[in-house]
């Protein structure tokens, strides 16, 4: 799963990077402790896996500092991404695992949720869709 997910995004990343595609990435510590070390160990981490230099990710690899996906102290992106866009007919549900993955819109909407299983090229239609707006 985590192998085609980094496969997945850093193709997505050089295939529409110029036309204003971005993954943002959230590290979160709740799923099986799979984030332990501090905020900066984890985006090095995440630009190591997915192949992209720091320098380059500003713009198409953002990741951020570690959040809460789930509970009472989740981060307000989480909140309402999952008001937004349900899964497998649960509005609202919990994040799953890492690797769940939103695609959001130019207006801040998100308009479909993958499963953590699912490999971001899934997305890449609805990608394409958005991006030809």
């Amino acid at each position: 799963m985590q192998n085609a997910n980094y496969a997945g995004l850093k193709y997505l990343i050089d295939t529409y990077g110029s036309r204003g595609f971005a993954v943002l990435g959230f590290p979160s510590n709740q799923f099986g402790a799979q984030a332990p070390r501090c905020s900066a160990c984890e985006r090095a981490y995440a630009y190591y896996k997915v192949g992209i230099e720091a320098a380059e990710a500003v713009t198409t690899f953002p990741v951020f500092d570690k959040v809460d996906a789930n509970g009472p102290a989740q981060s307000p992106v989480y909140a309402l991404l999952k008001r937004q866009k349900k899964l497998d007919g649960c509005a609202g549900c919990e994040i799953a695992w890492n690797y769940e993955k939103f695609i959001v819109d130019g207006t801040g909407s998100a308009v479909a949720r993958l499963s953590p299983e699912a490999d971001p090229r899934e997305a890449e239609d609805t990608i394409r869709a958005l991006l030809a707006d």
